[in-house]
């Protein structure tokens, strides 16, 4: 756990639509007053001290008056906010699929809490466990915002059979908009602040359901939550070109850039924990290959591109000196040595 808990980026980009949208205000103004630029948050693997989000949210309802922004911001919730673990849950093979990796991941998103996902026969119960308090508005946002992803991979109508909150009752027409985004019985003032669900439907298929995309992206998610768990320089660059790979788009100018470091100083530091940019990159494209080349049956111009390879012929040559043999002809033996 870090010392510091803090969030992706990323995700403070629904509150810069929201109050520019629901709200009429300059989201700008808002953003500055507490140091967060508007660059930051096109950022996929930057992260932000969760003191900062907070004095961003407390500055958000002091300016809107509203010290329900939480449920706004949730329900405004964009599954690209979510970075790759986005991405990831709009494939799952059901929303229980869903809800287990976002919670899985859940760090990616914000080291503060833990998301904890617990069946009892027929009901599922899906909470947050916060490292250190919290204001209200968090659980607000979080439950919110946990649905919205649900509706997104599913159906825009979905709802869970209850959800409950700790805090009080907030006034009738500020209780209003809960029972209207929820759509269940809504309870204040209660021991968790958790949604409940049926799970027989979390179970039900989805239909954009892809195993093989799921695959892929779990062996990214799993090298991007190392990453934000280790605070080495190493690891903060791995899980920039992690993020990078599928688009083509590595370079140590970029990654520099990102980290407010020149090129030379990113070297430099890097070398001092013993690698160099290149030698990461090139980890990260093998570790990637072999699990994809074992424990899937993507094609290989697939596996290229989700590497960052321009073709296919680019990828059989650099795995072909990495390993020796080329990426067919290590499936083949992969496959004989899992059936022997």
């Amino acid at each position: 756990m870090h010392a510091k808990p803090t969030n992706s980026a990323s995700l403070s980009r629904t509150m810069w639509e929201t109050l520019e949208t629901s709200y009429g205000v300059d989201p700008e103004a808002v953003f500055s007053k507490v140091g967060i630029s508007e660059e930051i948050l096109a950022e996929p693997t930057a992260r932000l001290p969760f003191d900062q989000v907070d004095a961003l949210w407390q500055e958000a309802m002091r300016i809107t008056g509203d010290p329900y922004i939480g449920i706004v911001v949730g329900s405004n919730f964009r599954v690209a906010n979510a970075g790759f673990l986005g991405f990831s849950w709009m494939v799952s093979s059901s929303l229980m699929d869903g809800l287990q990796r976002q919670a899985r991941y859940y760090h990616l998103m914000s080291t503060v809490a833990e998301m904890r996902v617990e069946t009892a026969g027929p009901t599922t119960t899906v909470y947050f466990e916060c490292n250190e308090p919290v204001a209200e508005y968090a659980h607000h946002m979080i439950l919110a915002s946990t649905l919205k992803l649900c509706r997104r991979a599913g159906d825009d109508q979905f709802a869970p059979e209850r959800a409950t909150f700790r805090g009080d009752d907030p006034p009738p027409a500020d209780f209003a908009r809960f029972r209207a985004w929820f759509r269940c019985p809504v309870e204040f003032g209660q021991d968790l602040d958790a949604l409940y669900f049926d799970t027989g439907k979390l179970e039900r298929p989805l239909p954009a359901s892809n195993p093989l995309m799921v695959a892929a992206g779990e062996k990214i998610l799993q090298r991007q939550l190392r990453a934000v768990d280790d605070d080495s320089l190493t690891s903060k660059v791995r899980e920039m070109v992690l993020c990078d790979l599928p688009a083509g788009a590595v370079s140590a100018e970029s990654v520099a850039g990102r980290l407010n470091r020149s090129v030379s100083s990113l070297q430099r530091h890097l070398r001092a924990e013993d690698t160099t940019f290149r030698e990461v990159v090139e980890s990260c494209r093998q570790e990637l290959a072999r699990d994809y080349l074992q424990e899937s049956d993507q094609p290989l111009s697939e596996i290229a591109f989700l590497l960052g390879y321009a073709d296919q012929s680019g990828f059989t040559r650099a795995f072909s000196r990495w390993e020796g043999l080329s990426p067919g002809e290590f499936r083949r033996q992969q496959t004989r040595s899992a059936g022997a």
